[in-house]
């Protein structure tokens, strides 16, 4: 219960107290049941072997013997925390907690035997109980009050271990997805760097060929970094934000190669909100560009982007027509910074429930396919690396 926990601050106590008369009402209710229990055992035993006594008599005794129980309870929960036998104690310290514990529920034994003679005397006759009576009470009762006391230390030990393992195991979680939030923020920053590095290269270039072209060039990148820029770092965006950082990149891919590039969009109305992850298609785009496109004899070329739903799942196209992979491409040998870091952000965002395929297209170009889960609201949890 609760409100028998550790040492308390005030905010904890703030907090407990919000649950403090529904723990009162379950040990009351918890003592009740044990007392009409115990009641309803001695009336029947009495009355097979032949001495029928009230329930109306024995009700009121074996209540109030289990309420004292519910009385002396935080007192016994203090004691087992007092001397606790688990967590990181030495061998030494556990004996000596042990054998506290097992003195005070001596003594808790003891003083509920003497404060139920007391009751039960008083219940019973209306006077005080004198000595002979105690003494007679507690060598009766005294044994199975040990046994109750001890089972009381029995359940604060079972309740504080359950809290301590459910502590580590919520520690553990949030551990784990701070590391693989750290890890992705690592990641989606790398390409930030990666196309503005390549870009101001583009554009560095076009200076010595036509300085209109490349103030055109640096105009457009402005509009390239301002869409980046956009949002509040989260992990997954809109796709129509993704969609228009592409376009942006596309259009001074279109200045650097003089008109001859030329870009298809086409994505379905039901995708623009869906989420996906953060700077996603930029790299995707640009490795078509530079690697399919650009290395073709004579430049120019066509790059698609198109977006669709399939069921429960979001299906990303990207084709180019330039010159394709080589036949001895080898994918754990040939993935750049792009295509490194998307399958990188994918599983660790998506585990399993995700593909990204790459291959040659039958009528030239490469053709990168990506499916994840469809969600328009972030409730994919980030899974432990």
């Amino acid at each position: 219960m609760h409100w028998f926990g550790g040492r308390k601050s005030k905010s904890r106590v703030r907090f407990r107290d919000g649950r403090l008369l529904t723990d009162c009402a379950v040990a009351v209710g918890l003592g009740t049941l044990f007392g009409l229990v115990a009641a309803a055992q001695v009336h029947l035993y009495g009355h097979a072997v032949g001495r029928d006594i009230g329930m109306a008599r024995l009700i009121p005794i074996y209540l109030a013997r289990w309420y004292i129980w519910v009385a002396l309870t935080p007192f016994i929960f203090a004691a087992a925390r007092r001397w606790q036998l688990g967590g990181e104690r030495r061998r030494g310290t556990r004996v000596l907690n042990a054998g506290m514990l097992a003195f005070a529920a001596a003594l808790f034994a003891l003083l509920h035997s003497i404060l139920s003679a007391v009751v039960d005397f008083a219940l019973v006759t209306g006077r005080v109980p004198i000595p002979l009576a105690v003494t007679e009470h507690v060598g009766t009762f005294f044994v199975s009050g040990l046994v109750i006391a001890s089972a009381i230390i029995a359940v604060h030990h079972a309740l504080d271990y359950h809290r301590r393992y459910r502590n580590r195991e919520l520690r553990a979680i949030h551990l784990g997805a701070q590391l693989a939030q750290t890890r992705l923020q690592l990641l989606r920053m790398q390409l930030r760097p990666h196309f503005l590095f390549n870009t101001l290269n583009s554009i560095s270039s076009l200076m010595h060929e036509d300085i209109e072209a490349a103030d055109a060039m640096l105009a457009a990148l402005g509009d390239l970094l301002r869409a980046a820029l956009h949002g509040d770092g989260s992990e997954e965006v809109p796709l129509r934000q993704e969609v228009e950082l592409a376009r942006c990149y596309l259009e001074i891919m279109k200045l650097r190669f003089g008109g001859d590039l030329a870009e298809c969009i086409d994505i379905a109305p039901d995708t623009f909100d869906a989420l996906v992850p953060n700077m996603i298609l930029q790299p995707l785009v640009e490795n078509a560009v530079l690697h399919g496109i650009a290395a073709r004899s004579g430049g120019g070329g066509r790059v698609q982007l198109r977006a669709t739903r399939a069921g429960g799942s979001l299906l990303i196209d990207i084709l180019d027509d330039g010159i394709g992979l080589p036949h001895d491409w080898d994918e754990r040998r040939g993935v750049g910074v792009g295509l490194g870091n998307t399958r990188s952000r994918l599983r660790r965002l998506y585990g399993a429930n995700h593909d990204i395929e790459i291959g040659n297209r039958d009528e030239g170009g490469v053709r990168l396919a990506i499916r994840i889960p469809f969600h328009t609201t972030a409730v994919i949890a980030l899974p432990a690396a």
